[in-house]
């Protein structure tokens, strides 16, 4: 490899590191990259660190360089790209043109001022996987509802205080992230997502789980740790399919009723999730030895 094609590669990587190293080898030896449209030709044609194509807006962070392509130019010069990545702190829309990485498999958007996403992000038919973390996101954009074949949306770390109804349309999801934000209502229609296999709720600020998730016959592993349920939720005894379960650090009350549904789930998930705090065992172990379906 020489040293242009070493250049390229570290480029082709994403990682800051890898990138800042980058534009010091092309300084120390004379190699002039600022020809960012031809770099990328030649990133796409050959400097690839892996089977996947992963490129990330970022790495124009640490080139020193005027003229750094607009968002705009950027997807379009990675087309044939299937993982793209937006981490710049200062991005604050991505652009319609996505639509033209029509390869494009995974999304993620994390540590930008992003809020909103273009309506043409219906025009990709392989996007199976969004994360889209810690930005000012306080509602999810109707589009993202419209992705029928998005499997993965992870949400994690935004400012949303609930989903729209709409959520209910995406029949494909398996998986659904919405840990730390300000969660205090879930949709009924959350029961419509008729493939989904884990659902993550943890550290926000439910009161309640909607009846409906007992529809989910697909969900194997339901987290809502570090939230306000006072109630377990009874329906949870009737979801045989789950099989991980972490709901503690919620303030539980400590009534018969609650206590018993309490104890069944700890014995349920024993060994194999976090059904309430280690402090409760001596407060359920009455329950559990006097629960007859144990």
């Amino acid at each position: 490899m020489d040293s242009k094609e070493k250049i390229l590669s570290l480029l082709a990587s994403g990682r800051s590191e890898n990138v800042k190293l980058a534009f010091q080898l092309s300084e120390g030896q004379g190699i002039d990259i600022s020809n960012t449209i031809e770099n990328y030709k030649i990133l796409m044609s050959g400097g690839r660190s892996s089977s996947s194509h992963i490129l990330h807006y970022r790495m124009w962070e640490y080139a020193d360089l005027e003229g750094t392509p607009p968002i705009e130019a950027f997807v379009q010069l990675v087309q044939e790209v299937d993982i793209l990545n937006f981490t710049r702190e200062d991005l604050t829309y991505i652009p319609e043109e996505i639509a033209v990485v029509r390869k494009l498999k995974e999304l993620s958007i994390i540590k930008t001022q992003v809020t909103d996403l273009p309506k043409t992000l219906e025009n990709l038919p392989l996007l199976s996987s969004i994360s889209w973390i810690q930005t000012p996101l306080k509602s999810l954009p109707l589009v993202v509802t419209k992705l029928k074949n998005l499997e993965v949306l992870n949400l994690h770390h935004n400012q949303l205080t609930t989903l729209p109804p709409e959520i209910g349309n995406m029949k494909g999801l398996k998986e659904l992230v919405l840990n730390t934000n300000k969660m205090n209502y879930l949709p009924d229609s959350i029961g419509a997502l008729s493939a989904l296999e884990e659902l993550h709720l943890k550290w926000n600020q439910l009161t309640t789980l909607p009846n409906s998730i007992k529809q989910l016959k697909h969900l194997k592993k339901l987290t809502f740790l570090n939230n306000q349920l006072t109630i377990m939720p009874k329906f949870l005894l009737e979801m045989p399919q789950l099989e991980v379960l972490i709901a503690w650090e919620n303030p539980f009350e400590e009534t018969a009723e609650n206590l018993k549904i309490i104890a069944a789930l700890a014995v349920k998930f024993k060994g194999r999730s976090a059904v309430v705090d280690r402090e409760w065992n001596e407060r359920l172990l009455p329950y559990i030895k006097t629960n007859n379906e144990l």
